[in-house]
């Protein structure tokens, strides 16, 4: 590996809800533009967190001013964030999403993980598609999870095999 190049895609803000981003995901997409995204809030685990985009069309160069594409939605009628997003391209400008949402509500100004329990917030698995290289999405739907697994994560995308599947 060589590295040919490095640069800044987004600074964060100290004291705004941009003041950590981290999470850092992109893929590389059929038409050569770079889609990054990371987490942004104000601390490292907080009720402000989402999911900012920023696109490249010259190869990491320059990157276009963060933009917010995809919303939490409410799941099962209470309110969370999204944490972190893979994407896989599966077929020229058609993406698939797999988010990691956090529930917000059940327990407000909680962190994500309790030192003392050693237990974590809700958490659920989500899915959405774009058409037009992510610049918009559909609404995301919930993953149902066994719950022997424990809490759900997502740790990479979603990956594409050779036969399309």
């Amino acid at each position: 590996m060589e590295i040919v190049n490095s640069g800044i895609l987004s600074r964060s803000e100290a004291g705004t809800r941009r003041a950590n981003l981290t999470f850092p995901n992109f893929v590389v997409l059929a038409n050569g533009d770079l889609l990054a995204n990371w987490r942004a809030g104000a601390t490292k685990d907080c009720d402000d967190e989402r999911l900012e985009f920023s696109r490249s069309t010259d190869l990491g160069e320059s990157w276009s001013e963060p933009f917010l594409p995809v919303k939490a939605p409410q799941v099962d009628g209470i309110g969370g964030n999204l944490k972190l997003g893979c994407l896989t391209e599966m077929s020229l400008g058609h993406l698939i999403g797999i988010f990691l949402w956090v529930d917000r509500g059940t327990y407000p100004g909680q962190g994500l993980f309790n030192a003392e329990t050693a237990g974590c917030l809700p958490t659920r698995i989500l899915l959405g598609e774009s058409d037009d290289s992510g610049e918009t999405w559909s609404a995301l739907r919930d993953v149902p999870m066994p719950e022997e697994i424990g809490p759900p994560s997502v740790t990479n995308p979603l990956i594409k095999l050779a036969n399309g599947t």
